[in-house]
């Protein structure tokens, strides 16, 4: 409505050093403005490398079905199997001590813990039955944090793109869009620290589906679009 266009007038006559308005006359709006100088210019911004950021936020959107969902469904099914399989977590916290008890059994088959003798051979095969158990767990682990390493390593690239484009964003003093792409960047890092201890805090239930869409919000790249025809529009 008028009353925004007359906002985003005053907004860029402040950038040239003009005064505000009070009616959109074309006389009004060109009067007293400075040529756009060094001086003028937004510091710290190079509309170039904002364009690419842009670019390379777009493609990594494009690639998140292919290089996060998939990686994210295989990262939930394992976890929901070490978490079911009966006592393999246990098993897993377990393994290096079962490992170092079959080292110290005695000679005569006592525990090397608590002394009970056992019939020779017998402890050593019940420990290697609890060692079995846990390097299956082990090995489940492994997987678990491979798969969320590589979530992770996505999100945080992506999450430092949208920060460059939040700061941008603030210094063009557009603070709608910067606010919008801020909460972006906090899910994303957000999610990038729950997935550094998976087997405690993923999946969290906070971002259902929208994992393999990079926590994507709907309108996400049409704002950072606006972002950067902003800074391409004043710092040509």
């Amino acid at each position: 409505d008028g009353t925004k266009v007359l906002e985003e007038v005053n907004r860029r006559r402040s950038s040239l050093g003009g005064t505000p308005v009070t009616t959109l006359a074309p006389v009004n709006i060109q009067a007293r403005l400075a040529a756009p100088t060094a001086s003028t210019r937004i510091q710290g911004i190079n509309p170039q490398l904002l364009r690419k950021d842009v670019e390379d936020l777009k493609a990594a959107v494009q690639r998140a079905p292919e290089s996060v969902g998939k990686p994210d469904q295989q990262l939930r099914s394992a976890l929901n199997a070490i978490k079911e399989a009966a006592g393999a977590l246990a098993q897993l916290r377990k393994l290096k001590l079962f490992q170092l008890g079959v080292s110290l059994i005695e000679q005569d088959g006592a525990c090397p813990l608590c002394g009970t003798r056992w019939p020779l051979g017998e402890l050593r095969k019940h420990l290697q039955e609890h060692i079995a158990s846990g390097e299956e767990a082990d090995r489940s682990k492994r997987t678990i944090e491979r798969l969320a390493g590589d979530i992770a390593t996505t999100l945080i690239t992506v999450h430092e793109i949208v920060g460059r484009i939040v700061t941008a964003a603030s210094k063009l003093e557009l603070k709608d869009e910067g606010s919008k792409l801020g909460d972006w960047a906090i899910a994303l890092k957000t999610l990038s620290q729950d997935l550094a201890d998976p087997l405690e805090k993923y999946p969290n239930g906070r971002f259902p589906e929208l994992v393999s869409k990079l926590l994507f919000p709907a309108t996400g790249l049409e704002i950072a679009e606006r972002v950067v025809r902003e800074a391409e529009s004043r710092l040509p």
